[in-house]
């Protein structure tokens, strides 16, 4: 008799947020927002991460932002980290960091949501939804 045990990988996200106030005792106040998305494979097997991809509210602009970490691209309205070759290997207990920063001058201030994902060769695996406030 054959056993075979068959080791899955397991994907997680995250994402964090860190916010400053720029120019505060100016007449052009901003604040930045630094986001950083955290793809963690928490199974025992390799799986493969095709992008990771992050919705900002409708209301940011290209000019908003900043630091579009390596290898991703805004367009649309969306933030794209498309994974080549290498890139794509997702190892048991790896964990992937993408970042960005956004700014937003005092006359933008208000709610921004948005949402990040992590999506495989043929679908969307997780997703988080994130909401700032920004003054």
């Amino acid at each position: 008799e054959l056993l075979a045990w068959v080791l899955k990988p397991n994907s997680n996200i995250s994402k964090q947020t860190a916010h400053k106030g720029v120019d505060e005792n100016t007449n052009k106040p901003r604040s930045e927002i630094s986001y950083v998305i955290s793809v963690s494979n928490t199974g025992k097997g390799t799986g493969s991460l095709d992008k990771v991809v992050d919705d900002p509210d409708s209301k940011v602009l290209e000019s908003f932002l900043s630091g579009i970490s390596s290898g991703g691209i805004f367009s649309s309205g969306t933030i794209v980290w498309d994974l080549q070759g290498n890139e794509e290997i997702f190892a048991a207990g790896q964990t992937k960091t993408f970042t960005y920063t956004m700014a937003v001058a005092k006359e933008n201030f208000g709610e921004y949501n948005n949402v990040s994902a992590i999506v495989t060769v043929s679908n969307q695996i997780g997703s988080i939804q994130w909401k700032a406030i920004v003054f």
